[in-house]
């Protein structure tokens, strides 16, 4: 298929924007993967500070000082309450798997959470319980409901064993959460896409338009000249360019007919 020169200018042009979009997409998903692989880490540290809550009641409970059930009492309300980054919590469970303790859904501590899924079908704490015991500690991804919310959102938590009394200490990040975080920028990169491909564009098209239009002017009066057709004027050749050469060309032409 035969393109003019100016619709060869305007695919080279679109081209060249759709290149820019590639690119954006790929930096947006850089940065979407470094801002949840910050997340992650820095959910894994907490999770170690966590453990050092219930190392200190259980060394409380090996001094003496405290019997098992009032140090893992102790242990629990203490976690219970800690919160980073506004509402994200701790939860305790056992390798059965049971719920030890859940902030927010008070209502599950105590339950078997064996045939417990999410909307996947994925057993999410036996799942953590399998972790637990191959590793000692990792990452598991599910889908939770963010805290006062009932939708389940993906979701994935870092879990860590704590052998002494056979419990499994875990906190996760919101995929949502990742995507609020990156949203600001990768709009601002929208933005600069669309005023560039708009400033680009205009260009391409004026640019286009001055090469076109006395091409297509030219091309007329040399078609007119090879029908014998004398009367059709040569246009203005105030040019510099390959173009203005051609009409004074064909003017010479013209006038040699």
């Amino acid at each position: 298929m035969a393109f003019r020169v100016g619709t060869r200018l305007q695919l080279i042009t679109l081209i060249a924007l759709g290149g820019m979009a590639v690119l954006i997409g790929l930096a947006g998903w850089d940065m979407s993967q470094t801002v949840t692989d910050a997340r992650e880490l820095k959910t894994r540290d907490l999770v170690e500070t966590a453990q050092g809550v219930l190392a200190y009641f259980e060394a409380e409970e090996r001094a003496g000082r405290i019997d098992r059930r009032g140090a893992q009492t102790a242990a629990a309300a203490a976690v219970k309450a800690m919160r980073y980054a506004g509402q994200e919590y701790f939860f305790i469970t056992d390798m059965t798997p049971r719920m030890v303790m859940h902030p927010t859904k008070p209502e599950l501590d105590g339950s078997d959470l064996g045939s417990r899924t999410d909307p996947t079908g994925k057993p999410l704490f036996r799942d953590m319980v399998e972790v637990v015991r191959g590793r000692g500690e990792g990452y598991v991804p599910y889908q939770w409901p963010k805290p006062g919310a009932d939708q389940p959102v993906d979701k994935i938590s870092y879990v860590k064993g704590f052998a002494p009394w056979g419990w499994v200490v875990g906190s996760g990040v919101y995929a949502d959460d990742t995507a609020t975080q990156t949203r600001p920028t990768m709009l601002a990169l929208l933005v600069g896409l669309l005023a560039t491909g708009a400033v680009v564009g205009t260009a391409a098209f004026l640019i286009g338009r001055g090469i076109s239009r006395p091409a297509v002017a030219l091309a007329g009066v040399m078609d007119a000249l090879a029908a014998g057709d004398l009367s059709k004027d040569v246009p203005a050749a105030r040019r510099g360019d390959e173009i203005g050469r051609m009409m004074d060309a064909t003017r010479v032409f013209k006038d040699g007919l």
